[in-house]
Formats: C-alpha cells, sequence, structure tokens
C-alpha cells in the first residue's frame, strides 16, 4: 500500500471512530428536538461532490442511524499531500467532532471565518486543534470548520466547547416551515507538525472556493415546500 492509501485508510479508520462515537448523543439529542426533519431525499447523495477543484474524493460513506443521515467524503489533492474530510448531516445537532475533544485533542484556536465558496460566501465556526495525530502518531494541527445552509445563506454552526470535554454542534438553524438548514462541516489536518494557524485557514479557503453550496439551500428549501404541501394536503 502506498503513503497516499496509507494515510487514507488511517482517516477513514478515525472517521468511523468519530461516527460511533457520536452515536448515542445523536440518538437522544435528535429524540428531543421537535423541529420537522428534512426527508431523507436519494437526492441529497449529490450533495458532496466527486470533484472540488483540484481535490478529488478518495472515500465516500453515508450512514443512516434512526432518521439521521450522515455523509462522509474524504478528499485528497494530486498530490496526496493534501486531505480534506466533508461532513454532511441532516436531522442532527451534532456531528462526532467531539471525539477529537474526548481523544486530548484541545482547542488552541476559536473564531469566526467568512470564506468564499465557488458559488456564494459563508460563515463557519472554526476551531484549531493541536494534538495527537491520527496520520502519523505524532503531534499535528487540526481544523475543525461548520457552517449550515438554507436557502438564502449559509451562516455559523456554532460549535461550542463543553466543560473542556467535548465541541457540540448548536442545533441546526431551522427556516421556512421549522425545516432545518442543511449543516457541513470541514475537518483538516496538517501534513506538517509545524504548520500554523493561518495555514490551515488558508487551506480552508483554497478548498471551499470550488465547492458549491447552493446545492445544500437548495436542498434545504425543496424540503421546507415539501413540508408545506404536506401540511396542506392535511
Amino acid at each position: 500500500m502506498d503513503k497516499q492509501s496509507t494515510t487514507i485508510a488511517k482517516i477513514i479508520a478515525f472517521a468511523a471512530v468519530v461516527l460511533l462515537c457520536a452515536g448515542v448523543p445523536h440518538f437522544w439529542h435528535d429524540r428531543a428536538q421537535k423541529a420537522p426533519r428534512i426527508l431523507l431525499d436519494p437526492r441529497s447523495a449529490n450533495l458532496l461532490p466527486d470533484n472540488v477543484g483540484s481535490y478529488s474524493v478518495r472515500n465516500r460513506s453515508n450512514f443512516i442511524e434512526f432518521d439521521s443521515l450522515e455523509q462522509v467524503a474524504i478528499y485528497s489533492d494530486k498530490s496526496g499531500a493534501e486531505t480534506v474530510q466533508a461532513d454532511l448531516r441532516l436531522n442532527s445537532g451534532h456531528n462526532g467532532l467531539n471525539c477529537y475533544i474526548a481523544r486530548g485533542i484541545p482547542v488552541v484556536w476559536s473564531g469566526l471565518e467568512e470564506v468564499q465558496a465557488a458559488d456564494s460566501t459563508a460563515i463557519f465556526d472554526v476551531k484549531i486543534l493541536k494534538g495527537a495525530s491520527v496520520v502519523t502518531g505524532g503531534y499535528s494541527m487540526y481544523l475543525l470548520a461548520a457552517t449550515q445552509c438554507n436557502a438564502t445563506k449559509c451562516t455559523e454552526n456554532l460549535m461550542p466547547i463543553e466543560d473542556r470535554i467535548g465541541i457540540r454542534l448548536g442545533a441546526p438553524a431551522v427556516v421556512g416551515n421549522g425545516v432545518e438548514a442543511v449543516p457541513l462541516s470541514i475537518v483538516i489536518e496538517s501534513s506538517s507538525a509545524t504548520a500554523s494557524k493561518d495555514q490551515l485557514i488558508r487551506q480552508l479557503r483554497v478548498f471551499m472556493k470550488d465547492m458549491p453550496l447552493v446545492p445544500l439551500g437548495q436542498y434545504s428549501a425543496l424540503q421546507a415546500a415539501s413540508h408545506e404541501q404536506a401540511m396542506h394536503n392535511k
């Protein structure tokens, strides 16, 4: 197995741990939510594209948990040196990022960033973490970024730090008729132990400038319209 394949395999393995770690919190949090759910429409499979600029999907996974759908796409550039994980979860206020903190990887910087996407702009809640590398076992820097999109805009999906134990994504925003916005999170692990916050944010911007976000908002609007029609037919 070549170096790039090994790197991707390790990231996939950790992504699976994140999903398992998140399972019970997803269930109890989602059970408590009263907002109408986004329907698990097959068209949602196209919300994470196969290619984002110079990045291509190396692995893609879909997970259905109760009435929640999680899509994970792991992208790498042509050199294989830069890897980005995109995570989209419908009908859930969590996405498992708290597992990084649970593994002893602390937040060293937090802030909001306005980022240009391929077809719009988005506000991300960004966390920079430093700790054990998923890939090398040494120390590395991570960037976690979260946004949520409705028909008109993409706004920050806040990740409050709870008792220094974990990161919890705030409950998804609700749009027309109470249907949730579509949340997107991005995870980047630096390939260099000496990477800075600015370098990680720059990589986020490079990746996102070719990532279309309008389809996420359109999907949310589609579900709002479907919900309105269903209510009208009652």
